[in-house]
């Protein structure tokens, strides 16, 4: 029997569900809301579109975020099968999701440049990205450290 979900329906992946971009992280007791549901059907089933609520972004691993950011998924929304959910109680509120997701956002910004955002990060700390005094400040004293001109 087909369920019937509807956009804005908060749902939870069923356990043994395997990511299935990574396909090494197990997302079963995950949870989000339904943003999309592509009604053309895949061997009889139909895609859905979740957006993790903020209490699953919480617990995500940092390497599924980090495998995500530098193979180019996104760790923020996931697309399922129907047959891979089930309906379930909401958790939080949208305005809880967007402040969580810009947490992660901002902690994982360099990640997606590899071994070079790796070092970027090391040097800028929890400096804010967008506050570019503060990096060029950061910079300075990092360059100050390691170099040595003598004249």
């Amino acid at each position: 029997m087909q369920k019937k979900f509807k956009i804005e329906e908060s749902v939870i992946v069923n356990n043994g569900v395997k990511e299935p971009n990574l396909g090494e992280f197990e997302i079963g007791g995950w949870q989000g809301r339904i943003i999309k549901i592509d009604k053309k059907r895949d061997k009889g089933r139909i895609l859905i579109t979740i957006e993790w609520d903020s209490l699953t972004l919480k617990q995500i691993p940092s390497a599924y975020i980090e495998q995500s950011e530098n193979d180019g998924y996104d760790w923020q929304n996931m697309i399922l099968y129907d047959s891979d959910l089930e309906k379930t109680k909401s958790r939080d509120n949208r305005a809880f999701v967007k402040e969580y997701q810009d947490v992660l956002k901002e902690k994982y910004k360099w990640v997606s440049f590899g071994v070079q955002g790796s070092r970027i990060s090391k040097v800028l700390g929890a400096t804010n990205p967008n506050d570019e005094m503060e990096c060029l400040r950061k910079w300075v004293e990092h360059l100050d450290k390691k170099l040595n001109f003598s004249y």
